[in-house]
């Protein structure tokens, strides 16, 4: 039974009977215990995609070589949080356990199951962000964008997470590995291969080990902010270089952050 508990940020959280954990699926997110009391997770996603954003909460881009500024309100915040949330907590109190499905698994950066190979598993993480930013685009209800723009940043910040890949920061963050959730995975400590199970320390930006992957988590989340929101403000004022821009920029996306090292650009489907 999933219990609810409005948080500062507006949204709404769903919540374990009793106060026991339950296993992390990306960078935490806020989850205070049951019916009140000291946070059961800390605010992961949350203060990364605040940060990708930044205080002055605008997003900046150029669009044939001007540039342009949109400035986000508190209500656009609240539902791209809201969203990012949504992606492990359900969508306004629909529980957690949806998050288990192996066809979820994309939408959380890792392998669908224990036996999928990595390329596989990167061209399922890949179309899962290409078919999100379609039905961002198609979107015309504009909080309803901005929730489904908070659910692809979850994807982009899992992509970062070590324990849902292993990357390498000295060449460009290329993956070298992306984890499974469940099987592999020993209860707290033991092999870091898969991700530990039911938690993981290194889905909190405040481990050690976490805090560059983290700081590149923001950088791209800004980046990916940059290229969508274009794209919506091209759509909105009919200009074909905003349009023509921003599918370019978000290829060259997907190429950057989603690339495995020692390869040439896994071929996963044709652009949207």
């Amino acid at each position: 039974m999933a219990y609810l508990k409005r948080l500062a940020d507006g949204s709404l959280a769903s919540l374990p009977r009793g106060s026991a954990r339950l296993g992390d699926i990306g960078w935490t997110v806020r989850m205070p215990g049951y019916p009140s009391g000291p946070e059961v997770t800390p605010a992961g996603h949350e203060q990364i995609t605040m940060n990708a954003i930044g205080p002055a909460k605008t997003i900046s881009f150029p669009v044939g070589g001007r540039p342009v500024s949109v400035k986000l309100s508190a209500p656009e915040i609240g539902a791209i949080i809201a969203g990012n949330r949504s992606v492990d907590l359900g969508w306004y109190g629909t529980g957690t356990a949806f998050a288990f499905k192996e066809e979820e698994q994309r939408r959380h950066s890792l392998r669908r199951n224990y036996g999928q190979n990595i390329a596989d598993a990167l061209c399922d993480i890949v179309g899962s962000l290409r078919a999100q930013h379609r039905g961002i685009l198609a979107e015309a209800n504009p909080l309803e964008r901005m929730r489904k723009i908070g659910q692809a940043l979850h994807l982009v910040q899992d992509s970062y997470s070590p324990a849902h890949t292993q990357r390498r920061s000295d060449s460009a963050w290329c993956i070298e590995y992306i984890r499974n959730f469940g099987r592999g995975g020993l209860p707290l400590v033991g092999s870091d291969k898969e991700h530990r199970v039911p938690s993981d320390e290194r889905d909190k930006i405040a481990y050690a080990k976490s805090k560059g992957a983290a700081r590149k988590a923001e950088d791209s989340s800004r980046r990916y902010l940059q290229i969508v929101l274009k794209a919506i403000v091209g759509r909105a004022n009919a200009d074909p270089a905003a349009g023509s821009e921003s599918a370019a920029d978000f290829e060259r996306f997907l190429g950057d952050i989603l690339r495995l090292c020692g390869r040439s650009a896994v071929r996963c489907g044709s652009a949207p």
